[in-house]
């Protein structure tokens, strides 16, 4: 039922998608140094989870001349992206594949990737599934292959009448929404306060923090994990870890 959720939310955004995310800076500074990060490098093959328009895809298409693979669960997305695909032409184009999947079967042969890469999707997952979706990602990356996680570092879990939770959730959605009026101004809200109260109620979001995504790398075999935030908020971070 979440992922239909999911789905469902993200078939309804993906038209103003760009409008919101892409334009935040602390997002742009995060997706950048996770493409640093990763080291990818001409030849290597990388899969985007949750490739949505193509953002992140698009600056590792940008940053070496690699074959990417992108894949998510919304055709409305995905159309986005193909058609930012087909205007930008086949210097991106001919490097590309994507798929309609999700994290937790992923459509790829063991030890495939040299790079796994994911922002702001794993999140959606049910707490049962992200295990599962992270052993996914081990099982087709190369030995040393990279995974890279951006993510909302927020902590969700718990009882949805615990008062403590509702403290914990509310003080990090309300930097979260801070950093998004802060760069694109109050009109941001009508959208943004509909995905807050998701939320709040664990209705197809699932955050963890980063650490809690750091421990389920680690009981899944990946080793050299390290936790990075960029300097301007601490509710944006990203890890970098090894198979």
């Amino acid at each position: 039922m979440s992922q239909e959720i999911t789905k469902e939310w993200f078939n309804k955004w993906a038209n103003e998608y760009d409008e919101i995310m892409p334009k935040v800076p602390v997002y742009q500074k995060m997706t950048d140094a996770m493409v640093k990060d990763a080291g990818v490098r001409n030849g290597d093959c990388v899969l985007d989870i949750g490739c949505g328009t193509g953002f992140l895809s698009l600056k590792f298409l940008g940053e070496a001349e690699c074959e990417l693979f992108g894949l998510d669960i919304s055709e409305e997305m995905v159309a986005v992206f193909r058609k930012k695909l087909g205007e930008i032409g086949p210097r991106f184009e001919e490097r590309t594949q994507i798929r309609i999947g999700t994290a937790t079967d992923l459509p790829f042969e063991d030890e495939s990737f040299h790079i796994v890469a994911s922002s702001f999707t794993l999140h959606h997952l049910p707490p049962e599934e992200k295990s599962k979706a992270v052993k996914e990602i081990y099982r087709i990356l190369k030995p040393k292959g990279k995974l890279v996680i951006g993510e909302i570092n927020l902590d969700t879990t718990g009882s949805l009448d615990d008062v403590e939770r509702l403290y914990r959730v509310m003080n990090g959605l309300v930097e979260e929404l801070a950093v998004l009026v802060g760069a694109l101004g109050h009109k941001v809200l009508y959208r943004m306060f509909d995905n807050a109260k998701k939320h709040l109620l664990n209705d197809g979001e699932h955050c963890i923090s980063l650490d809690m995504w750091s421990a389920i790398c680690e009981e899944s075999g990946f080793v050299n994990i390290k936790n990075q935030t960029p300097e301007d908020t601490e509710i944006f971070s990203y890890l970098v870890c090894e198979k």
